[in-house]
């Protein structure tokens, strides 16, 4: 069984899974990092942000045409706000900190 498969998807299965694996008991305190070198993981937030910059790169390779080009290279327009309770951060300004 994958360890990343369990960590990404499985989260409330993780202990007993991975316990079988690498001989941690599900009664066992296991600290997070330890877990992560036993099993020889990257830390998920590096995964997620190898993914973004992945689909950055091939968004950025198409067509200057394509949708997906258009729509994440489209700014709003002037007069437009956004509606209270949305996140302030774009997906694309995640990129450029990355």
């Amino acid at each position: 069984m994958d360890p990343l498969a369990v960590l990404a998807y499985g989260a409330e299965q993780a202990p007993p899974l991975i316990g079988i694996g690498i001989g941690i008991k599900c009664y066992q305190f296991v600290w997070n990092d330890d877990v992560r070198r036993l099993t020889k993981q990257p830390k998920l937030s590096a995964i997620i942000q190898w993914c973004r910059l992945t689909l950055f790169g091939h968004i950025m390779r198409m067509d200057d045409n394509a949708d997906a080009k258009r729509f994440l290279l489209a700014f709003p327009p002037a007069d437009w706000r956004r509606q209270l309770g949305c996140p302030h951060i774009t997906w694309l300004s995640t990129v450029q900190q990355d």
